[in-house]
């Protein structure tokens, strides 16, 4: 028996209302569920705190909070950063809705996907690294904070001129493995060379390389030496501090850290506030924008930290040029 037009329409109806209810109650399912936010951080727990930490207040400061509102499902590669790409793929398949990654995982989490959106915290230079063309347009799935490492990295070769003006030979301590750090070294090494500076570049891949390293620069004797701020770096933090102070270099680096430790001053980005824009990124992300919608966010906040002690302690004077930008001092 046919159905009246009536009777049509009337069916027709039924089936929009339960169609309307069973989206509605998947929407709502879906709000239930907290989102999963993967990270991927270089070297172990204790090594990463001092940068997760920043990142997850900003996320708190946004409404993101683990267990709560969201999930947070973090790895480490113990020093060897040939697992990220592992450790990336492992995470997907947990279903992750973000991938959050350091530079130097970067790599590794691009070659496992490139659908779920990823929030690099401290690229050196988006454009530099071939990640994007444009810092306002991201490209792919990628987008994140760039510390624009490259122009602070000429700073910091310039304050060294300030402290020693007849500077000549300098030694650059940094990451082999690491795409980053590697177009940080050779842009130096252009600034270097236009300076009249000779610049020594030291590039390891593995700790067991640091005493061989240590003792080549012991013997050198560089008049300053420079220390990239880099997954190396920090996961070997105390070894290179212990060997800094005892040698008596003059030592400059990036984080602000590294002069608190000894070293005789840093310059780059405020650590935590650069972080905190990592969150920010994320949080568009969650609510919906997609990596190509977010653009790439800059350091507006800059650290210049001076270690008084340590200048007393190598006999040098570090001039007023200096001082009066300094936002920390160490006394």
């Amino acid at each position: 028996m046919k159905c009246t037009h009536t009777q049509r329409w009337t069916a027709i109806t039924l089936l929009l209302a339960l169609c309307g209810v069973c989206v509605e109650a998947a929407t709502a399912q879906d709000r239930r569920v907290p989102p999963r936010v993967g990270e991927l951080w270089s070297g172990n727990e204790v090594a990463a705190e001092p940068y997760r930490r920043p990142y997850l207040e900003g996320m708190r400061a946004l409404g993101w909070v683990d267990g709560q509102t969201m999930r947070s499902i973090v790895r480490y590669d113990d020093g060897d950063p040939s697992r990220f790409s592992a450790l990336a793929a492992e995470l997907i398949a947990l279903g992750i809705d973000v991938l959050v990654v350091t530079d130097r995982a970067l790599p590794g989490a691009r070659n496992a996907t490139t659908r779920i959106p990823i929030v690099c915290l401290d690229m050196y230079d988006p454009i530099a690294e071939g990640v994007t063309s444009n810092l306002a347009r991201p490209k792919g799935n990628v987008t994140g904070v760039s510390w624009q490492s490259i122009e602070t990295a000429a700073k910091r070769l310039e304050l060294a001129k300030q402290l020693l003006p007849g500077l000549r030979r300098v030694a650059l301590l940094t990451d082999a493995g690491e795409p980053g750090a590697v177009i940080e070294a050779n842009a130096l090494s252009a600034t270097a060379a236009s300076a009249g500076v000779k610049l020594r570049i030291f590039a390891v891949r593995l700790p067991e390389e640091l005493p061989a390293v240590f003792a080549t620069l012991k013997s050198d004797r560089p008049e300053v030496l420079i220390v990239s701020t880099n997954s190396f770096t920090t996961i070997n933090f105390e070894a290179i501090v212990r060997f800094v102070s005892g040698s008596k270099l003059p030592a400059i680096s990036e984080a602000a850290e590294f002069a608190r430790a000894g070293f005789l001053l840093t310059y780059g980005p405020d650590v935590s506030d650069t972080y905190r824009r990592g969150a920010i990124q994320v949080d568009r992300i969650l609510r919906g924008m997609k990596p190509g919608d977010v653009p790439f966010e800059q350091p507006t906040k800059f650290e210049l930290v001076v270690n008084l002690r340590t200048a007393k302690a190598l006999g040098l004077k570090v001039p007023e040029l200096i001082m009066v930008r300094a936002t920390e001092v160490i006394r």
